[in-house]
């Protein structure tokens, strides 16, 4: 998504024996749109000393979900809102990819993860790799890294075992009860999924300002269970070229699985009454 105070904008990247069928569900949610197939969209005049990037990485386990109630609409709406309020020399762009996850992986993680909550130790966040290993070596050396992983935790919590105590953010989460979403999330398909945000202005505070006004505007999909935070990324010139024109692949280090019901309020498409609430959606 490009976000100026004169339009906005939405890219959509798909397989190539898709596209007529993505057309064509977007063209049944706007009757009024145009759909181009772009090879590659340059944005002109950008001082890379001016554009602060970020990724918005979960702050718990995979496992606990964001909000997905059917009935919400943002953060399409926040999102809009702040451009009304850019400058000229302003834009904003919100990337958001999806890769589609093993699903006998997630089930065996999921599973790790949420017997671990029920015994009252918070499952810890797996460092994502900067390669995926089942697509090397196959789920072997992946069973491995995973097994690695909880004698780490075994030994890191075993303090609290040996003393029969529950981890208190699982207590309060117990005594609430998790969300619908996050049972449904165990059970559900994921999504490798990363957030990252561009924004640029001829003055730097501003720039910061803009990612900070957009990267709070997914706090709204918080719940109890979990939140979204912004994570700074730091880039060279050319990597910074390659990142606003969408051309560099992102890599697993601040990835996030998420559920297709969360995935359902990262890609919705503007509502007819947001059409008519901002003209810069019908600029192109």
């Amino acid at each position: 998504m490009y976000l100026s105070n004169k339009e906005i904008l939405f890219f959509i990247t798909c397989p190539e024996d898709k596209k007529e069928y993505i057309k064509g569900k977007i063209e049944s949610s706007w009757d009024k749109i145009t759909v181009n197939k772009l090879d590659k969209y340059n944005f002109d005049n950008v001082d890379y000393n001016n554009v602060v990037i970020s990724e918005m990485v979960y702050k718990r386990d995979n496992i606990f979900s964001l909000r997905t109630d059917k009935d919400i609409t943002f953060p399409l709406r926040s999102l809009f809102n702040i451009s009304n309020e850019m400058n000229d020399d302003e834009f904003i762009i919100v990337d958001i990819l999806g890769e589609p996850y093993k699903r006998h992986q997630w089930e065996y993680e999921a599973k790790l993860a949420y017997d671990k909550f029920k015994s009252g130790i918070m499952p810890r966040k797996i460092s994502n790799l900067n390669k995926d290993l089942s697509s090397y070596v196959g789920i072997g050396l992946n069973f491995i890294f995973n097994t690695a992983h909880e004698i780490i935790n075994e030994l890191m919590s075993f303090n609290t075992k040996k003393k029969n105590i529950i981890d208190n953010e699982v207590k309060v989460l117990m005594e609430i009860g998790l969300n619908n979403s996050t049972i449904q999330k165990i059970n559900s398909e994921v999504l490798k999924t990363w957030i990252r945000i561009v924004c640029h202005s001829k003055d730097k505070n501003r720039a910061k300002t803009l990612n900070s006004s957009i990267s709070g505007v997914y706090k709204e999909l918080s719940t109890n269970e979990n939140e979204l935070e912004n994570v700074i990324v730091d880039a060279t010139d050319k990597k910074l070229n390659n990142i606003i024109n969408c051309v560099v692949p992102l890599t697993n280090k601040n990835c996030n699985k998420m559920s297709i019901y969360e995935w359902s309020k990262l890609s919705m498409i503007a509502t007819s009454e947001l059409q008519k609430d901002f003209k810069q959606i019908q600029s192109k």
